[in-house]
């Protein structure tokens, strides 16, 4: 009798490990996905120029993992357009929010940068 409560309690302490583990893999996942969804956002504004960055402005847009819209993606992206630097500076800002196990992020994944005309 002692010797199976003993192995339920060890049984009970491996399974909590086992969900923990998989929780935590499971929203550093998605968070590496939110990354490479900034990232990307952030070099096709690059690409794209100077003149044109204007029509990257975005709100809560729904995405897949591989950055485009899509009505079904689990992702949202925000991109927004700064022009209070200079006449020849914009700072483009991506925020991504990624799905937990608790639901969306508190969180969303910032990446910035600034562009210059010339560059």
């Amino acid at each position: 009798m002692i010797a199976s409560v003993i192995f339920v309690i060890v049984s009970l302490g491996f399974t909590y490990g086992f969900l923990s583990s998989y929780s935590l893999q499971f929203t550093a996942s998605r968070h590496y996905t939110a990354n490479f969804i900034a990232r990307n956002r952030i070099q096709h504004a690059v690409i794209l120029g100077f003149d044109n960055i204007w029509a990257m402005g975005e709100s809560n847009v729904t995405v897949n993992a591989d950055g485009g819209t899509s009505n079904t993606g689990l992702y949202t992206r925000s991109t927004s357009i700064d022009t209070n630097y200079s006449a020849n500076c914009i700072m483009v800002t991506v925020d991504v929010n990624f799905p937990t196990m608790q639901g969306m992020s508190p969180a969303p994944v910032t990446m910035s940068t600034l562009l210059t005309e010339g560059l």
